[in-house]
């Protein structure tokens, strides 16, 4: 006989915020904490173009991560 289950789930809450930017900019993540607040991570919502190193340094210093959709999608399947 097998002992029963137990799953243990961790709530776990991430604030996302989605910019519409061709190359993610540090003063596109500077806006958006203006106009947006606090958020965990930044998404560009558009999957041509880049995110800035800039533009990935302005959210660390925000305690955040810039991240592309994809990159995003991978995340949350942590």
């Amino acid at each position: 006989m097998h002992a029963p289950c137990q799953f243990h789930a961790i709530a776990l809450t991430l604030t996302v915020a989605v910019v519409d930017a061709y190359n993610l900019s540090a003063e596109d993540i500077r806006n958006a904490k203006d106009h947006l607040g606090e958020f965990d991570i930044i998404v560009k919502s558009t999957s041509y173009g880049s995110i800035t190193l800039q533009a990935e340094e302005a959210a660390q210093t925000m305690n955040a991560e810039a991240l592309t959709f994809g990159h995003l999608m991978k995340r949350l399947a942590k």
